[in-house]
């Protein structure tokens, strides 16, 4: 069975508290659906551990299409990063998922 794709952009905002397993099983769970959103947003909040950074490289080779991303300089919260996510989504339909 093949997956087919929706015009739905998905959110994950991450920051330097959050485990690379943890981020890269959230990724994975995504990738795993029946569905797949037509894009991946994923917004650094503030500076990343260089493990955290190395899922990401990973996963955006993987998957160089779906996966894009927006670094904030300096972490100002999950709020933010959801609201840069969101204006900067390509779809009108977005959906959030937590790094962890």
């Amino acid at each position: 069975m093949s997956k087919s794709t929706a015009e739905i952009s998905v959110v994950l905002p991450t920051y330097q508290g959050d485990t690379s397993d943890e981020l890269e099983q959230a990724i994975e769970s995504l990738a795993d659906q029946t569905v797949l959103p037509e894009e991946l947003y994923i917004v650094k909040d503030g500076p990343l551990t260089n493990d955290l950074e190395l899922v990401i490289d990973e996963k955006t080779n993987e998957f160089p299409t779906t996966i894009q991303t927006n670094q904030i300089d300096e972490n100002q919260g999950l709020g933010n990063a959801l609201r840069i996510g969101i204006e900067n989504c390509s779809y009108n339909m977005v959906a959030r998922m937590d790094a962890d």
